[in-house]
């Protein structure tokens, strides 16, 4: 009977052992390169010590590091005259050599005479857009340098989108969030400045809502749909516009959509912007078009006409063609 007791107790303490040899080879290991391959904490000198502990926080931050909306008393200002001139100055001040390491732009949205666009991705989500003031050479495939009105357009917009990210929900639905603006300086001491907001889709670029409703559903829908939009478009203006801005530039290239349960309308560019606080001066970029003193009530009226246009802007910038040949489609 002992025997076979101690036979058993045998067997008991080797299925043991086997079941706990992996746990007790992985310990090893680990023991092996502490010693010999990475010398342990106790052993490391002061200096060294430093420099993990300010990698490690560096991984750290760089997780961390997906923007948050932006409002104008985020950066301790107020909406006023010289609120713009006071923003300039923030940009210099917001220098940031090593910005790509938190953005990185990607697919080219979009250039002008005054600026570049690109999608830009943060942590592997590229559902922001960063905005360069500087203008994009076509024939030369390469970026120019910024102006002077293409620093003080993305100031504007900049000073635009932050005032309005304080107004009630049912405004600042109507603009894109802005997360950040900082400037650059080049190993030629060109200074360009840049902006990060929110991305959307474009609205009138198939397919896209508005041209498979009209595939779906024939001409005489959709021109119902389209008289909606314009409704909810002329209403976003009016609502800007009483909450004491005027976008100026208005056209169906700068308005987006985010499409979900329902369309939501999107009005983006606001460099060419007019705020009712501000003062039109040599350095505001409207300077350009409007003489130095103009009221905000006669802009206004300027804003009027080209909101009565719109409509059929809309309508011949679709690739269905013009109303004239929509009215013979058989859809």
């Amino acid at each position: 009977m002992r025997k076979e007791k101690k036979e058993k107790w045998n067997k008991f303490y080797i299925l043991l052992f086997f079941l706990f040899l992996p746990f007790l080879l992985n310990e090893s290991l680990y023991l092996i390169q502490d010693f010999f391959v990475k010398p342990p904490l106790y052993k490391l000198k002061e200096e060294q010590f430093t420099k993990i502990n300010r990698e490690f926080d560096k991984i750290k931050e760089n997780k961390a590091k997906t923007p948050k909306p932006m409002r104008l008393n985020d950066v301790g200002l107020k909406r006023g005259e010289k609120t713009r001139n006071l923003l300039n100055v923030k940009f210099s001040e917001r220098r940031r050599p090593n910005w790509r390491d938190q953005y990185k732009p990607s697919q080219m949205l979009g250039f002008g005479q005054y600026g570049t666009t690109f999608t830009t991705c943060v942590n592997s989500e590229c559902v922001y857009v960063i905005k360069s003031s500087r203008p994009f050479d076509l024939k030369k495939g390469e970026m120019k340098r910024s102006t002077s009105i293409s620093k003080q357009l993305i100031v504007n917009e900049v000073f635009a989108l932050l005032d309005i990210a304080q107004a009630p929900d049912k405004i600042k639905k109507y603009v894109p969030r802005i997360y950040d603006f900082f400037s650059d300086v080049d190993n030629n001491g060109e200074e360009t400045y840049y902006m990060v907001q929110e991305k959307f889709e474009k609205c009138f670029t198939p397919p896209n809502l508005f041209e498979k409703f009209a595939a779906r559903n024939g001409f005489g829908r959709w021109k119902v749909e389209l008289n909606k939009m314009e409704m909810e478009i002329k209403k976003m203006i009016s609502k800007l516009n009483n909450y004491g801005w005027m976008h100026l530039d208005f056209h169906e290239d700068n308005i987006l959509c985010r499409f979900g349960d329902e369309v939501e309308y999107i009005l983006i560019d606001w460099g060419l912007s007019f705020c009712v606080d501000d003062l039109i001066d040599s350095s505001h970029p409207i300077s350009m078009h409007y003489e130095e003193g103009v009221k905000f009530h006669e802009i206004k009226n300027l804003q009027k006409i080209a909101l009565d246009d719109w409509y059929k802007i809309v309508i011949e910038h679709t690739s269905f063609g013009s109303l004239e040949q929509k009215r013979k489609t058989n859809f």
